[in-house]
């Protein structure tokens, strides 16, 4: 053997041996990062645990914190409703604590010998018209008598007839105002007037209705049986309540409307067919439309829808016309005109008089006064009081003051 391949000869297992540490060192480096990658993974799943957890604990404690706001949000909703609804119990518990008082002063003005005629008045005054009739079922309940059948007993004359009158609903005293003016021998043809004709029509279905509960029959049917005529076929109108409403005004045509009555005029308006244009105009037009064709037709004619009422018209069914127009158009201009006529002259025609201060003290008597001054150029409250006197006085003016 050749000196070289001795050579080789020993060199080769060398090598082997090194080769075999390479694989070695090669297998381990593997394996060490396979271990490093797989000790890296586990700590990227315990980090993305360890934050999952500190994010549901996160959520956890705002669902909390928002559960416990919802509570408290609710806990103090229900003691505000609960503070609510015992101030609520608490204020109508003063309420009827009030009534009730009301309703003691009440008896202790009648019991006894004599009546307290100023306790009466003070207690009616002292009241609107709401409060009187909660007083009214306070004094009904608490002594089980009827109010008014006691006034009746005490007072006598005017005063009583103002202080029943004081302790009716609204629309109930409507009712008996107008059952009145058609019981008995003749009719009060003004109460008629003033009650229907200044009414609107909301009004007059509930009139209608408590009418018919009151007296068990139609009020239709009465002013049938109790008027004639023209006059009948006006309230007929207005008691089928027809009137336009609305706050719009068609200048258009209220200016034709104003033209058809001016070129009628000659031949003369009538309310007996109901589709001559007066009738139409006087029946279905708003209040506003009533005024605004009444400018047109003075425009045109040089003359007033009154003056043409006047040329056209007689009697009670004029009366009605002119009152319909005027209580529409300017109501506490109309009604300071029927208190000057109820307490000028001889004598005072007491009837109107209750009747316009207890149904318009509560609307607008601050006005009708403002009217009244400038119409007669004196003062209502003075002329009232000259024309009238005792406790009926006391109770009227205080009503208006």
């Amino acid at each position: 053997m050749s000196e070289k391949e001795e050579s080789e000869s020993s060199e080769s297992p060398k090598e082997s041996q090194k080769e075999s540490q390479k694989e070695s060192q090669k297998e381990s480096q593997q394996e060490s990062q396979k271990e490093s990658q797989k000790e890296s993974q586990k700590e990227s799943q315990q980090a993305s645990q360890k934050e999952s957890q500190q994010a549901s604990q996160q959520v956890s404690q705002k669902e909390s914190v928002e559960n416990k706001d919802n509570k408290d949000n609710k806990d103090n909703k229900e003691s505000k409703d609960n503070k609510e609804s015992k101030d609520n119990k608490e204020s109508k518990d003063n309420n009827d604590a009030i009534y009730v008082k009301a309703a003691e002063d009440l008896r202790k003005a009648m019991e006894g010998f004599g009546t307290d005629e100023e306790a009466l008045i003070l207690v009616v005054t002292s009241n609107k018209t709401k409060e009187r009739l909660k007083i009214k079922k306070a004094y009904e309940e608490k002594y089980k008598k009827n109010l008014i059948d006691d006034l009746k007993s005490e007072l006598s004359g005017k005063f009583e007839d103002a202080m029943v009158g004081l302790f009716k609903e609204p629309v109930e005293y409507d009712c008996e105002c107008i059952y009145n003016a058609m019981k008995g021998a003749g009719t009060d043809e003004n109460c008629l007037i003033e009650v229907i004709a200044s009414r609107p029509n909301w009004l007059l279905e509930k009139i209608k209705k408590k009418y018919k509960e009151l007296y068990k029959k139609e009020l239709i049917e009465d002013i049938k049986s109790d008027t004639s005529g023209d006059f009948q076929k006006i309230l007929l109108g207005i008691l089928r309540c027809q009137r336009n409403e609305s706050k719009e005004v068609n200048k258009e045509n209220c200016a034709k409307i104003a033209n058809e009555l001016n070129n009628l005029k000659e031949k003369g308006w009538e309310v007996q067919d109901e589709q001559n244009i007066f009738y139409l105009y006087i029946m279905n037009n708003s209040p506003k439309e009533l005024s605004a064709v009444a400018r047109e037709y003075y425009k045109l004619s040089g003359k007033t829808i009154i003056e043409g009422i006047d040329n056209n018209f007689k009697g009670d069914a004029k009366e009605l016309l002119k009152s319909i127009l005027y209580s529409l158009v300017s109501p506490s201009e109309y009604f300071a005109t029927r208190i000057k006529k109820a307490i000028e002259g001889f004598g005072t025609d007491n009837k109107t008089l209750i009747r316009i201060l207890i149904t318009r003290c509560e609307v607008d008597m601050n006005i009708i006064k403002k009217y009244y001054k400038q119409l007669y150029k004196k003062d209502m409250v003075d002329d009232i009081k000259s024309d009238i006197s005792g406790d009926y006085q006391k109770l009227m003016i205080e009503l208006i003051k």
